[in-house]
């Protein structure tokens, strides 16, 4: 049933973040060791003016982690690994195509960006390019019916440059110290929803609503920089099969 493939890739999912998926290799630079390099290059980027100093995000106590990781792993607040969180433009779309694409909330679709139904942005309050995206960026729904907030796809670049809608944020991590797809993986795994977002939402008039101080402090179990990538390389893998799993039984139907 695709039900049961659904539970099935969500179960791979939550064995991944978990340490549970690929083994642990003891001769990987530790996730504490990561996060020290970490800080130092958003040191520099501040110091050179080409990212902004955020308030301090409070430590994770024990009490508050919300299940064992390996030795190895760190429990880190998402705003530590970011460069930028920021939402995205409130002018309003065209259907000019010669314009530049903008994204919107069905653009986020099984944990990727896709690049249909484009809606245009034509830049008439000088928003771009600050608000253009970079392959590796993520996007997170943050207001929209209960269920679709917390949505996050992983944008993978595209021929042109493209922007995103207001009730978007887009996180840019510290691209070349964290894994964006690792990230992406966890944001769409059911621990991520019940203990990070569901308890944070807020609702108003029909709409739940999430905003980017409580995204900042988003608990993130971080593993060391290359098993990030194995764990990448082996949910990509099977990911691959649940798909070709939904086909054969679509062609069964």
């Amino acid at each position: 049933r695709p039900e049961a493939i659904d539970a099935l890739e969500q179960t791979l999912l939550q064995l991944a973040v978990r340490g549970l998926l690929v083994p642990q290799d003891p001769a990987d630079e530790p996730a504490s060791t990561l996060l020290a390099r970490i800080r130092t290059e958003k040191d520099r980027l501040i110091a050179e003016g080409k990212i902004k100093r955020d308030k301090p995000l409070p430590p994770i106590a024990d009490e508050e982690k919300p299940f064992e990781l390996p030795v190895g792993w760190e429990w880190v607040r998402m705003g530590w690994l970011g460069e930028s969180f920021d939402y995205g433009s409130s002018q309003k779309s065209v259907d000019d195509s010669a314009a530049v694409p903008i994204l919107r909330m069905g653009n986020i679709q099984g944990g990727r960006v896709v690049m249909n139904n484009l809606k245009y942005l034509k830049d008439v309050q000088g928003e771009l390019p600050y608000l253009v995206l970079r392959e590796g960026d993520l996007l997170f729904n943050r207001t929209n019916s209960y269920e679709l907030v917390g949505k996050t796809g992983l944008f993978e670049g595209f021929l042109c440059e493209v922007t995103f809608a207001s009730y978007l944020i887009r996180i840019r991590l510290m691209h070349a110290l964290v894994n964006p797809e690792y990230i992406n993986a966890y944001m769409n795994t059911r621990d991520c929803r019940e203990n990070e977002i569901e308890p944070d939402l807020t609702q108003q008039t029909g709409q739940a609503n999430y905003n980017g101080t409580k995204l900042k402090s988003i608990r993130v179990p971080l593993p060391p920089l290359p098993e990030q990538s194995r764990i990448v390389t082996r949910v990509t893998a099977l990911r691959r099969l649940c798909a070709d799993l939904r086909q054969r039984l679509a062609e069964r139907q």
